[in-house]
């Protein structure tokens, strides 16, 4: 049995409020442990002590955070370094626990850069990336941490498994290379749902706008463009947004039709889930940019895995898994006229029966290319071309 040790350099959530980010890690180690791989994971948390504990047949160790945060930029700088120290410590002492065959590093964070530089020397190292590689945000301390990451640490070590060939292809140095562009548990999709209007196309979005992330705004404008006996067809449903937050991002908000927009609170995962299954489509409209294509979309991927339909642009890797008309609808581009003009042949083509069945393909398509069991074999197979630890 390979020992699989997940070095993560964020704090740790396990629970409903967890990040898309931090789902996945969860997910990766499910997957690991598929693949009949013993799994260890470090990382850091809130709690003002050590944390050891076993869960579901994972050995967690969490190291408090806390004593590393300071305002002022020398001790800043000084308690960034001895971060990495600590967390080089507790990944030896688990070493000499139970050898690691190997280390996942989760994430972009130069905060385990000493310890994976350590442990390079005893065992094989792989980086895990499921975000873009922008330094536009984020101020100085982002830029340092993805610039050095990029040019000068990570090239360093032998394997990766990414979120999307756009990454990959950044490190070409690297010999080995796995592709999981999504990763779910089935189970957290299993949840009831009715269409909640037979009448009108109900479309859902759930996010958070104000990262620029999603151009929402778009989809708003676009409803506005059509003509009125359209445009009365359709439903938007915003989850996680406020009213006056995307009228920011609209040049002329009078000619929005509210009556068409209904806003909701966050909800919780289950919630949600349970909530876009009653919906037509779910909606994502991103540009052609660095910025989205070095990621994949988790909104895609989870609309796909609950069986909803998509109306998307194509960013990313998701024109492996998703065909203009079978698992839902393409915009052409990220603007608000591409958007209405979809808006136009869903409303002139489309019937319920034909959003049934894309919703079908989507689930078909989900089922075998983003489950638990998909990553698995990946990781089984990348496992078993590595030499077992001394």
């Amino acid at each position: 049995m390979k020992h699989v040790l997940f070095i993560f350099g964020g704090l740790l959530a396990v629970n409903q409020s967890a990040t898309a980010g931090i789902n996945r890690l969860l997910n990766l180690i499910k997957a690991s442990q598929l693949a009949g791989a013993k799994v260890s994971v470090l990382a850091l948390t809130e709690n003002d002590k050590l944390t050891s504990f076993d869960e579901k047949g994972v050995s967690y160790i969490l190291l408090p955070i806390h004593p590393y945060r300071n305002k002022k930029p020398l001790k800043k700088l000084t308690a960034f370094f001895q971060l990495g120290v600590d967390l080089t410590l507790q990944a030896e002492k688990m070493w000499n626990t139970y050898p690691f065959d190997v280390v996942c590093c989760y994430g972009g964070h130069l905060r385990v850069a000493y310890p994976l530089l350590k442990l390079r020397q005893k065992t094989h190292i792989a980086i895990v990336m499921n975000e873009w590689w922008n330094s536009s945000g984020g101020g100085i301390s982002r830029k340092i941490d993805i610039e050095l990451g990029r040019k000068y640490i990570y090239p360093q070590f032998e394997s990766i498994i990414s979120a999307s060939t756009s990454l990959v292809n950044k490190f070409p140095m690297i010999k080995n290379k796995i592709l999981i562009p999504a990763v779910y548990d089935e189970e957290e999709f299993l949840v009831d749902g009715l269409p909640i209007d037979c009448e009108n196309i109900n479309i859902a979005y759930a996010g958070n706008i104000g990262l620029r992330k999603d151009y929402t705004d778009m989809v708003v404008v676009a409803l506005a463009l059509l003509p009125p006996d359209i445009k009365n067809k359709f439903r938007l449903h915003l989850i996680g947004v406020k009213k006056q937050e995307l009228l920011q991002y609209i040049n002329n908000p009078e000619d929005v039709n509210q009556e068409q927009i209904i806003y909701y609170d966050y909800m919780s995962k289950r919630r949600l889930y349970k909530f876009l299954k009653t919906m037509d489509f779910t909606i994502l409209i991103r540009p052609n940019s660095n910025y989205h294509n070095d990621g994949f979309a988790n909104k895609f991927g989870e609309s796909m895995m609950l069986g909803v339909p998509v109306i998307a642009t194509l960013t990313s890797d998701m024109a492996n898994y998703f065909q203009d008309g079978e698992q839902g609808f393409v915009v052409e581009e990220a603007s608000p006229d591409a958007v209405a003009k979809t808006f136009l042949r869903i409303a002139d083509n489309v019937d319920k029966e034909h959003i049934r069945v894309m919703g079908e393909n989507a689930k078909t398509m989900a089922k075998k290319s983003f489950t638990l069991e998909c990553a698995a074999s990946q990781i089984k197979f990348f496992l078993d071309s590595i030499k077992v630890a001394n």
